[in-house]
């Protein structure tokens, strides 16, 4: 290993070389650390040697010599410069620990388990952070305990710990508005915005992209600027404003060809072509994703290499290119399997095999029993949920279609909202309807006439509510039939029904108008959802219902709703 040479200088050199390289990192802007190091380390490919300094002196300039290589070699897309990063800063947290420096053990440790995260491997960086700055707990405030909260809100996130990551955000949010660090303020509140992202809920993710923007501002950081940018464009395509998402997505790539975030820019490529892909330009998406991995090979990011290539396998799938896409799906297991571990490659294996079809390796049984598993499901889809015509498409008597779920397949009931009611069978007005056994289903009234409040209604939509749903959102404990309504327009406070076109599952809930996005968003117990999703069915506004024992008439009086 070949060493820098050594050149003494002052004290308050020393000193203006900590804290330019520290402005260096905030800033994002590295040529200002390489100019700092000339005379202690010229040469950033070779490892320093700064045996001639004081103990205290050296473990400070393993730390931000590590970390400076760390984001350097992440910025620049450097090979090898994460596992010099490491060897860095274990140097620094050896000494640290020598000479009893609690904060700078922690703010060591918290930079390698970045280092980690860098490399792909999120469960250890996460070890790390959950070991760290145990010291500090009591103060939410200290620098340090923000910084290794920030960081840790990251590894969860990236795993989509999604209750985990918002029990970090609600622990430290009040705190962060008085964190001197702009820095950290902005890596929280654009991770806070992925967060929020992640569970649906656009407003408060759009809200802390921008204060993520305001402190990336202040601090003069283009690279977190063009992060920003890039989970916004990840953001807008998931809302389909593709306009505002190609955008934002090339200004991000714009500002990392101009400072040369090589690293980023792979991510930002990525990015580009799932928006092409959900337009359903699969062979631009192909393109771009091209780019990406070109990129991403010469690095050390093993973990965004692994989805690359798994989004180049779905796209080669999409233009029915099924032999490469195999072909390259065997190239990502061991990348996968190696850096993620074993969990993130059986997500890989199961979805890939649902998209293509194909055989999983198992046991002639299990193979037996997902087959079963999956014509069952498809019956019953191509039954609109009816077990009734579902068996009758499966050639089996009704009840022993059902006794089949009920013993093998139970976990069907929630996932395809099917009621597991013991009356259901002798329920004459439900099976006369030809109603499908869930909470909330469709339902054909044809040659009776609907009327609300003494007046006729044209072109309703009527829909079976079981008493559980009635009771849960009117408070009435009745199976009914309850009638939806088509309109041009739809205001803040609607009540609706909806369906999700990718589960077919019905929901009920309020509309409620987000002035920020000018979208207009769907809430029911679960989170908000806007109405522009492609999978989102707007089916019409609530009317009135009756109770369904009263459904044997031509003419049915519907009965005014209101929310429990």
């Amino acid at each position: 290993m070949k060493y820098t040479p050594y050149k003494k200088i002052s004290s308050a050199e020393y000193s203006t070389l900590v804290e330019t390289v520290k402005l260096s990192e905030q800033t994002r802007n590295f040529e200002l650390g390489i100019e700092a190091f000339q005379g202690i380390w010229d040469d950033l490919t070779s490892d320093p040697d700064f045996s001639e300094f004081s103990l205290e002196k050296q473990a400070e300039l393993f730390r931000i010599g590590g970390s400076f290589l760390s984001n350097f070699g992440k910025v620049k897309n450097f090979k090898n410069f994460q596992e010099r990063g490491k060897n860095l800063l274990s140097k620094a947290i050896q000494i640290f620990e020598k000479i009893g420096e609690n904060e700078k053990i922690a703010d060591a440790q918290g930079a390698l388990a970045i280092c980690y995260f860098y490399e792909g491997s999120l469960e250890n960086a996460e070890f790390i952070l959950e070991n760290t700055a145990k010291q500090f707990l009591g103060n939410q405030l200290n620098l340090f305990y923000l910084q290794n909260r920030v960081n840790l809100l990251l590894t969860k996130l990236f795993q989509k710990k999604y209750p985990e990551c918002l029990s970090i955000i609600n622990d430290v949010e009040i705190s962060m508005e008085f964190c001197p660090d702009f820095r950290t303020c902005a890596i929280f509140h654009e991770n806070a915005g992925l967060t929020y992202r992640g569970i649906g809920q656009i407003t408060q993710a759009v809200n802390h992209y921008n204060k993520a923007i305001y402190y990336a501002e202040i601090i003069n950081s283009k690279v977190f600027i063009s992060s920003v940018k890039n989970n916004l464009a990840f953001l807008y395509n998931k809302i389909n404003n593709f306009e505002l998402a190609h955008s934002s997505i090339n200004e991000a790539i714009s500002i990392a060809e101009t400072e040369q975030q090589f690293g980023w820019l792979a991510s930002f490529y990525d990015t580009k072509a799932m928006i092409f892909a959900n337009q359903g330009y699969f062979q631009l998406a192909l393109d771009n994703i091209e780019k990406s991995i070109y990129i991403i090979k010469n690095g050390d990011d093993s973990r965004v290499l692994t989805e690359a290539l798994w989004n180049k396998c779905k796209f080669l799938l999409s233009l029915e290119r099924k032999e490469e896409a195999i072909t390259l799906f065997g190239e990502l297991l061991p990348i996968a399997s190696q850096q993620m571990g074993e969990f993130a490659v059986k997500n890989f294996v199961k979805e890939f095999s649902e998209i293509i079809h194909i055989k999983q390796n198992g046991s002639l049984e299990e193979e037996v029993q997902r087959f079963k598993r999956i014509e069952i499901v498809n019956a019953i889809r191509q039954a609109k949920f009816n077990l009734y015509d579902a068996a009758e498409i499966l050639k089996t008597a009704p009840n022993q279609l059902i006794k089949t779920i009920d013993k093998e397949f139970p976990e069907l009931y929630q996932e395809l909202d099917i009621l597991q009611v013991p009356e259901f069978n002798g329920n004459s007005e439900i099976k006369n309807l030809k109603s499908a056994p869930r909470n909330i289903s469709e339902i054909s009234l044809k040659g009776t006439e609907l009327f609300f409040e003494n007046q006729k209604l044209d072109k309703c939509s009527t829909y079976f509510f079981s008493k559980t749903k009635m009771s849960e959102f009117f408070g009435i404990s009745l199976d009914s039939i309850v009638a939806f309504k088509s309109f041009p327009t739809i205001s803040d406070g609607d009540l609706v029904l909806v369906e999700d076109e990718t589960t077919n599952i019905y929901s009920f809930g309020k509309v409620y108008f987000d002035k920020i996005l000018n979208l207009h968003y769907f809430e029911s117990n679960q989170e908000p959802i806007p109405l522009s999703f492609d999978e989102v069915n707007l089916i019409g506004k609530l009317i009135g219902y009756c109770p369904i024992e009263e459904t044997e008439n031509d003419k049915l009086f519907l009965n005014p709703l209101l929310m429990a």
